[in-house]
Protein backbone atom coordinates (compact mmCIF):
# COMPACT_ATOMS: atom_id res chain seq x y z
CA UNK A 1 0.00 0.00 0.00
CA UNK A 2 1.42 3.35 -0.99
CA UNK A 3 1.58 5.82 1.87
CA UNK A 4 0.61 9.31 0.83
CA UNK A 5 2.66 12.08 2.36
CA UNK A 6 1.34 15.32 3.72
CA UNK A 7 3.25 18.47 4.51
CA UNK A 8 2.22 20.07 7.77
CA UNK A 9 3.62 23.56 8.07
CA UNK A 10 3.80 25.05 11.54
CA UNK A 11 4.73 28.68 11.96
CA UNK A 12 5.24 29.94 15.51
CA UNK A 13 5.74 33.67 15.87
CA UNK A 14 6.79 35.27 19.14
CA UNK A 15 9.53 37.01 21.04
CA UNK A 16 12.54 35.00 22.15
CA UNK A 17 12.02 32.76 25.16
CA UNK A 18 8.23 33.04 25.28
CA UNK A 19 7.84 29.27 24.96
CA UNK A 20 7.60 28.56 21.21
CA UNK A 21 9.75 25.44 21.45
CA UNK A 22 7.97 23.99 24.48
CA UNK A 23 4.60 24.64 22.83
CA UNK A 24 5.72 22.74 19.75
CA UNK A 25 7.12 19.89 21.82
CA UNK A 26 3.88 19.55 23.78
CA UNK A 27 1.86 19.55 20.56
CA UNK A 28 4.00 16.86 18.96
CA UNK A 29 4.12 14.78 22.13
CA UNK A 30 0.34 14.88 22.50
CA UNK A 31 -0.60 14.18 18.90
CA UNK A 32 2.28 12.46 17.15
CA UNK A 33 4.72 9.61 17.68
CA UNK A 34 8.23 10.20 16.43
CA UNK A 35 9.39 7.79 13.74
CA UNK A 36 12.90 6.37 14.30
CA UNK A 37 15.39 7.30 11.58
CA UNK A 38 17.47 4.29 10.45
CA UNK A 39 21.17 4.78 11.17
CA UNK A 40 22.92 6.00 8.03
CA UNK A 41 19.86 7.40 6.28
CA UNK A 42 20.29 10.86 7.74
CA UNK A 43 24.06 10.93 7.43
CA UNK A 44 24.03 13.49 4.63
CA UNK A 45 20.74 15.23 5.19
CA UNK A 46 19.19 16.77 8.25
CA UNK A 47 16.04 14.71 8.61
CA UNK A 48 15.60 15.70 12.23
CA UNK A 49 16.37 19.40 12.00
CA UNK A 50 13.70 21.81 13.22
CA UNK A 51 14.60 25.06 11.45
CA UNK A 52 13.70 27.27 14.38
CA UNK A 53 15.03 30.78 14.58
CA UNK A 54 17.77 30.69 17.19
CA UNK A 55 20.20 33.33 18.30
CA UNK A 56 24.02 33.29 18.40
CA UNK A 57 24.04 32.74 22.16
CA UNK A 58 22.17 29.48 21.63
CA UNK A 59 24.91 28.15 19.35
CA UNK A 60 27.77 29.18 21.62
CA UNK A 61 28.53 25.54 22.38
CA UNK A 62 29.25 24.97 18.68
CA UNK A 63 31.78 27.76 18.50
CA UNK A 64 33.30 26.70 21.81
CA UNK A 65 33.65 23.01 20.98
CA UNK A 66 34.38 23.31 17.27
CA UNK A 67 36.45 26.49 16.83
CA UNK A 68 37.88 25.30 13.51
CA UNK A 69 34.56 24.13 12.06
CA UNK A 70 33.18 25.90 8.96
CA UNK A 71 31.21 29.03 9.80
CA UNK A 72 27.89 27.56 8.59
CA UNK A 73 28.01 25.18 11.54
CA UNK A 74 27.85 28.05 14.00
CA UNK A 75 25.29 30.22 12.22
CA UNK A 76 22.00 30.95 13.92
CA UNK A 77 20.08 29.40 11.04
CA UNK A 78 21.79 26.03 10.98
CA UNK A 79 23.01 25.65 14.55
CA UNK A 80 19.94 23.75 15.69
CA UNK A 81 20.08 21.54 12.61
CA UNK A 82 23.72 20.64 13.14
CA UNK A 83 23.14 19.81 16.79
CA UNK A 84 20.02 17.80 15.99
CA UNK A 85 21.58 15.83 13.16
CA UNK A 86 24.71 15.14 15.18
CA UNK A 87 22.67 13.90 18.13
CA UNK A 88 20.46 11.72 15.97
CA UNK A 89 23.21 10.02 14.02
CA UNK A 90 26.40 9.98 16.04
CA UNK A 91 25.25 10.08 19.65
CA UNK A 92 23.12 7.02 18.98
CA UNK A 93 26.30 4.97 18.66
CA UNK A 94 28.79 6.82 20.85
CA UNK A 95 26.56 7.97 23.71
CA UNK A 96 28.72 6.55 26.47
CA UNK A 97 31.92 7.97 25.01
CA UNK A 98 30.49 11.43 24.48
CA UNK A 99 28.87 11.53 27.91
CA UNK A 100 32.26 11.03 29.52
CA UNK A 101 34.29 12.83 26.91
CA UNK A 102 32.30 15.99 26.28
CA UNK A 103 34.33 17.92 28.84
CA UNK A 104 37.59 16.20 27.92
CA UNK A 105 39.98 17.16 25.17
CA UNK A 106 39.57 13.75 23.54
CA UNK A 107 35.80 14.04 23.54
CA UNK A 108 35.86 17.52 22.03
CA UNK A 109 38.38 16.48 19.40
CA UNK A 110 36.31 13.46 18.47
CA UNK A 111 33.12 15.50 18.03
CA UNK A 112 34.97 18.10 16.01
CA UNK A 113 36.58 15.56 13.70
CA UNK A 114 33.27 13.77 13.14
CA UNK A 115 31.52 17.03 12.26
CA UNK A 116 34.29 18.03 9.89
CA UNK A 117 34.16 14.55 8.39
CA UNK A 118 30.43 14.62 7.66
CA UNK A 119 30.70 18.20 6.42
CA UNK A 120 32.76 16.94 3.50
CA UNK A 121 35.97 18.50 4.78
CA UNK A 122 37.61 15.18 5.56
CA UNK A 123 37.35 12.27 3.14
CA UNK A 124 39.67 9.67 1.70
CA UNK A 125 42.86 9.14 3.67
CA UNK A 126 41.56 11.27 6.53
CA UNK A 127 38.90 8.64 7.19
CA UNK A 128 41.53 6.06 8.08
CA UNK A 129 43.45 8.64 10.06
CA UNK A 130 40.31 9.49 12.02
CA UNK A 131 39.59 5.88 12.93
CA UNK A 132 43.21 5.11 13.79
CA UNK A 133 43.46 8.17 16.00
CA UNK A 134 40.45 7.27 18.12
CA UNK A 135 40.63 3.48 18.06
CA UNK A 136 42.38 3.53 21.42
CA UNK A 137 39.51 5.35 23.16
CA UNK A 138 36.51 3.84 21.37
CA UNK A 139 35.12 0.34 21.98
CA UNK A 140 35.32 -2.03 19.01
CA UNK A 141 31.55 -2.09 18.43
CA UNK A 142 31.45 1.71 18.18
CA UNK A 143 34.29 1.71 15.67
CA UNK A 144 32.42 -0.89 13.64
CA UNK A 145 29.24 1.19 13.67
CA UNK A 146 31.09 4.31 12.60
CA UNK A 147 32.72 2.33 9.82
CA UNK A 148 29.27 1.21 8.69
CA UNK A 149 28.09 4.82 8.65
CA UNK A 150 31.01 5.82 6.47
CA UNK A 151 30.41 2.86 4.15
CA UNK A 152 26.73 3.80 3.75
CA UNK A 153 27.76 7.39 3.21
CA UNK A 154 30.24 6.38 0.51
CA UNK A 155 27.51 4.44 -1.29
CA UNK A 156 25.28 7.49 -1.14
CA UNK A 157 28.05 9.68 -2.54
CA UNK A 158 28.68 7.23 -5.37
CA UNK A 159 25.01 7.19 -6.31
CA UNK A 160 24.21 10.86 -6.08
CA UNK A 161 27.43 12.81 -6.11
CA UNK A 162 28.97 14.81 -3.24
CA UNK A 163 26.34 15.87 -0.75
CA UNK A 164 28.03 17.89 1.92
CA UNK A 165 26.72 19.04 5.24
CA UNK A 166 26.74 22.57 3.83
CA UNK A 167 24.21 21.60 1.18
CA UNK A 168 22.15 19.67 3.69
CA UNK A 169 22.03 22.63 6.02
CA UNK A 170 20.58 24.76 3.22
CA UNK A 171 17.60 22.45 2.82
CA UNK A 172 14.32 23.12 4.66
CA UNK A 173 14.42 21.53 8.10
CA UNK A 174 12.11 18.55 8.44
CA UNK A 175 11.11 16.34 11.31
CA UNK A 176 9.14 13.22 10.47
CA UNK A 177 6.41 11.97 12.76
CA UNK A 178 3.87 9.17 12.57
CA UNK A 179 0.47 10.48 13.60
CA UNK A 180 -1.40 8.92 16.50
CA UNK A 181 -5.14 8.33 16.10
CA UNK A 182 -5.91 11.73 17.56
CA UNK A 183 -3.16 13.35 15.57
CA UNK A 184 -4.52 11.86 12.36
CA UNK A 185 -7.96 13.24 13.09
CA UNK A 186 -6.51 16.68 13.80
CA UNK A 187 -4.51 16.68 10.59
CA UNK A 188 -7.39 15.10 8.64
CA UNK A 189 -4.98 12.65 7.12
CA UNK A 190 -5.50 8.96 6.21
CA UNK A 191 -4.26 6.13 8.41
CA UNK A 192 -0.51 5.62 8.40
CA UNK A 193 0.23 8.96 6.81
CA UNK A 194 3.62 10.47 7.49
CA UNK A 195 3.64 14.10 8.54
CA UNK A 196 6.61 16.35 7.89
CA UNK A 197 6.99 19.46 9.99
CA UNK A 198 8.18 21.60 7.14
CA UNK A 199 9.08 24.88 8.75
CA UNK A 200 9.25 26.43 12.18
CA UNK A 201 10.20 30.09 12.52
Amino acid sequence: MRIRKMQLKIVLVGERRVGKTSLLERYLKNHFVEKPIPVGIAFNKIDRADSMAIGPEETAWLRREFPTAPTFMTSARTGQGVEDAFSTIISRTVDAVLAKGRQSRTGRLFRQRILLFISGREYGASKNELFTEFKAVLPAQIMEELDNLVRLDALSLNESGPKTFVKAADLPGTARYQATERGRRIAESPKGEELAIEEIV
